[in-house]
């Protein structure tokens, strides 16, 4: 599971944009990519330089990112991505302070809150 604190800075940083934020969980590293999508308040894109970089120090445990407008469903092009790289999502809903991990290996959505985001 994500760490307490991973999810209060990750919702607390996505808070401050009015667009997609995105980054990926290493065993006890959280780290913030920049989204290079050309749409950034709908979709997020990382270089996939920095996702190799990321990935030869350390295992990827999830990739996460945030829906600033909406709720923390996952979209069908977080599901296929998921599925594809079998890496599991995390997504925050930003207006809504909640969270949705997707699990590719079960291919099935979690959702949950975190208690230090609503206060």
């Amino acid at each position: 599971m994500v760490k307490d604190s991973f999810l209060d800075y990750i919702y607390r940083i996505s808070s401050f944009y009015k667009e997609e934020i995105c980054g990926f969980i290493c065993s006890n590293s959280i780290f913030f990519l920049e989204n290079i999508s050309s749409q950034k308040k709908t979709s997020f894109l990382i270089d996939p330089n920095r996702y190799f970089k990321v990935l030869e120090d350390d295992e990827i445990d999830f990739c996460f990112h945030s829906h600033y407008d909406r709720g923390p469903e996952p979209s069908e092009a977080d599901i296929e991505i998921s599925n594809t790289s079998l890496i599991p999502f995390l997504i925050v809903s930003v207006p809504q302070k909640k969270f949705c991990i997707y699990k590719p290996s079960r291919k099935e959505a979690i959702y949950f809150s975190n208690s230090k985001c609503i206060m």
